[in-house]
């Protein structure tokens, strides 16, 4: 029943926009520094932001594209967006089956790109948690794949938003 998710979502499509965390990450992304961004947010606002799509592991999905639950096919995402602003169930033309955006659901799996990339945070030289208490599995098992030694700032601030940020330090000589 997409009903509940469609009365939830209608307060909040294009209410909210990129925050100085955002740019900040944006500003890693820049000076060449940002390995990943891995966040448990699926309002996309990173991409917002300017932060290129393949730095993002969007662990909970992401509004910027939307599909039929029943048969998969893709569905315009403007489409969709109007349809969750006003609360209104968005059917399928090929199959009448409900459409969603691209975000994770309870029970359903999280985006493939999230267990490919265990290598390269095991390479990481620095982890900056930012607005996660890193309770919700299978994000807290990051923290355990990084080496001992590998320096993790943590933020839990209200004002922020769940991400966690690995970072490759560069050495310029």
């Amino acid at each position: 029943n997409p009903e509940p998710f469609y009365i939830k979502a209608k307060g909040m499509i294009g209410k909210y926009i990129p925050t100085k965390v955002h740019y900040f990450i944006r500003l890693l992304q820049d000076k060449g520094i940002l390995l990943r961004n891995y966040t448990q947010k699926s309002d996309s606002l990173e991409i917002d932001a300017g932060v290129k799509q393949e730095l993002l592991v969007q662990t909970n999905g992401n509004i910027k594209s939307s599909h039929c639950s029943k048969c998969h096919t893709n569905v315009d995402n403007n489409l969709m967006l109007e349809h969750l602003s006003k609360g209104i169930p968005l059917l399928c033309k090929a199959c009448n089956g409900f459409c969603k955006p691209d975000i994770v659901m309870l029970g359903e799996q999280m985006p493939i790109q999230f267990s490919m990339l265990y290598q390269e945070i095991m390479q990481t030289d620095l982890i900056i948690i930012i607005g996660s208490s890193l309770k919700a599995f299978p994000v807290s098992s990051l923290i355990e794949l990084t080496g001992h030694i590998t320096p993790r700032p943590v933020s839990y601030t209200h004002l922020t938003l769940p991400t966690i940020l690995l970072v490759q330090l560069l050495v310029v000589a």
